[in-house]
């Protein structure tokens, strides 16, 4: 994904959330993610991120498994507005 583009996308969903960089990179220590394509009955699913503190890594385990994606997969859903985002753990 182009450096610009990921930036961009970047900045709008944490101004959408109303967070700040600072906040974002003060959290990113503490934060897993796992990116993949979601799979049910041999169909291909969206493009996922999974993320969620450290603490619950257990947690990831526990859900189905995400398919391979490249950085060009990830990349088009973003820009497509499909990629879906899921919280692990508590809030």
């Amino acid at each position: 994904m182009a450096e610009e583009t990921l930036s961009r996308l970047l900045r709008e969903a944490l101004a959408a959330h109303e967070l700040s960089e600072e906040t974002l990179s003060a959290l990113a220590s503490s934060l897993l993610w796992r990116f993949g394509r979601a799979a049910s009955e041999g169909e291909a699913g969206p493009v996922v991120v999974r993320v969620g503190f450290a603490k619950s890594a257990r947690r990831f385990a526990e859900l189905p498994r995400l398919k391979s994606v490249s950085d060009a997969e990830v990349e088009a859903a973003a820009q497509e507005g499909s990629l879906r985002v899921e919280w692990v753990g508590e809030r």
